[in-house]
């Protein structure tokens, strides 16, 4: 019985030990797998991004703008970020997305690559780069012999607290800044874009921004001592506060015909408080535009951005060549303050003129002296009207093969900086659109800033008063009707 007993504990142990060898290699196993997965992933993390973005508005991903340009890049380009990695992840959200949108880059593409430098730990470095003045809020960009430099305060959008006195980030444009500034360290030729200046001109500084971010080269020349930049492509006078004298008109004039070989714009933005310019009016006649005296008032509340300003209007598209992004994103163009423009003929001199956006039969030309009579049933002039004309062609030649382009908007607001900056209307895509085009350029990338949070809501006038009336009238009213139906059935019970 003894040896019985004996041999089965033997038995018993030996076939313990076994199970127990076995479980013991099958755990072995799955930690060696863990462990192996947990390498292949981080590898792979490395080099491709398998993040997982569930934000509405996908703000940690690229955009498929920055991922076809990406894609197509050929040239090595190397990001230097002087500042420790963990200063973005020990930031608030918007350094955060940053960070992540970096990563994105290097993720994507096989010819860039990221590098953090402490540049404290690091002075040496500074050498390498004497062009630029450095610090820890710096990011070079190096592809060959080209290098440039983005500021890490310039990833974002920020507004300034009056009662805090403190500056605050509105929203990220991480993106569109850094896509803009590998296109500059790997693209030959930079358009260039002239600024006028020299008459007290004004409020084109919002418009620059938007050129500089997007590749472009403005430059500010003064008329008034020089000739526009021959190698210009656009030039740009953004409400002059004296007239031009026949001079400075000749210069213009230079420009567009470009030694007959044309193929030249000028962008022309007035100001409803301008003071009285004929020999500008004169010019832009000869290309069959004529600025108005007034201000354009919408009588139409779904044509506002705010019911309390009937002179912030949003124009029509009247073609869909230039207003394809903003269509596509189904934004509002809006032209504020505007003066009233006006065809002075279609076709004629070699030359086509043609208004790609409308104020709709609702809008009335108002005076800017207002003696309290005036109401728009009483305006002298009525919609529909010119908020923005192109006229193209050759006004000067013979040569019907050669054209520049004259383009006048109804008011320097267009390209203000309190409406580039609104993602919830479309200016900034429709003007960077419009210069594109004129231009020739294929790589031009716009993003829409990313906001992080709340998001604001783009709405008309008429869609205010429909969410005043629900929220007022008609959900009071439902509230009252339903409490008195529970009433009195409970009264019945």
């Amino acid at each position: 019985m003894a040896d019985k007993q004996k041999k089965i504990k033997e038995h018993t142990g030996k076939r313990g030990l076994r199970y127990g060898s076995f479980s013991l290699a099958v755990t072995l196993c799955f930690i060696a797998a863990v462990v192996l997965l947990n390498a292949v992933v981080s590898t792979l993390g490395e080099r491709y991004s398998l993040r997982l973005d569930l934000t509405k508005d996908q703000i940690f991903m690229l955009s498929t703008g920055s991922v076809r340009f990406l894609d197509s890049l050929d040239q090595d380009v190397t990001l230097y970020i002087l500042t420790p990695e963990d200063y973005f992840s020990t930031g608030n959200m918007y350094y955060i997305q940053a960070q992540e949108v970096l990563r994105q880059y290097a993720a994507r593409s096989s010819h860039i690559t990221l590098e953090y430098v402490d540049l404290p730990r690091n002075p040496g470095f500074e050498k390498r780069f004497p062009e630029f003045q450095l610090s820890s809020y710096t990011i070079v960009l190096q592809s060959g012999e080209r290098t440039s430099t983005v500021q890490i305060n310039d990833l974002f959008n920020t507004d300034f607290d009056p009662y805090y006195y403190t500056e605050y980030i509105t929203s990220s444009k991480a993106e569109q800044v850094l896509t803009s500034a590998i296109m500059g360290v790997t693209t030959e030729y930079q358009v260039t874009v002239a600024f006028i200046e020299g008459f007290g001109e004004n409020g084109m500084e919002a418009l620059e921004n938007i050129l500089r971010t997007n590749n472009f080269k403005p430059v500010r020349q003064n008329i008034l001592t020089e000739e526009i930049d021959p190698e210009a492509s656009i030039a740009v006078i953004c409400t002059p506060m004296r007239d031009y004298t026949q001079e400075e008109l000749q210069k213009l004039d230079r420009f567009l015909q470009n030694d007959g070989q044309y193929g030249k714009s000028l962008l022309y933005f007035p100001a409803v408080l301008q003071p009285p310019t004929p020999n500008i009016n004169a010019f832009l006649s000869d290309w069959g535009i004529s600025v108005d005296e007034g201000i354009v008032y919408q009588t139409n509340y779904a044509k506002l951005v705010s019911l309390n300003n009937p002179f912030w209007t949003a124009a029509d598209y009247n073609e869909q060549y230039f207003a394809k992004p903003t269509i596509e994103r189904r934004l509002l163009t809006i032209v504020p303050e505007a003066r009233p423009l006006s065809i002075l003929f279609e076709s004629g001199d070699n030359l086509s003129v043609f208004a790609p956006l409308m104020f709709t039969d609702t809008a009335v030309v108002a005076p800017l002296e207002d003696d309290g009579e005036w109401s728009p049933d009483t305006a002298e002039r009525r919609g529909p009207m010119p908020a923005f004309i192109i006229s193209t062609g050759a006004p000067y030649s013979e040569k019907k093969n050669v054209s520049s382009n004259m383009l006048v908007f109804g008011s320097y607001e267009f390209v203000g900086s309190s409406v580039l900056s609104r993602r919830t209307v479309g200016n900034a895509d429709y003007i960077l659109n419009v210069i594109t085009i004129l231009t020739g350029r294929q790589e031009t990338v716009f993003i829409a800033p990313k906001i992080i949070g709340a998001q604001e809501l783009s709405i008309t006038g008429d869609i205010i008063i429909i969410l005043g009336i629900a929220f007022v009238a008609a959900l009071p009213v439902l509230v009252l009707i339903t409490g008195s139906v529970m009433f009195f059935r409970r009264r019945r019970l």
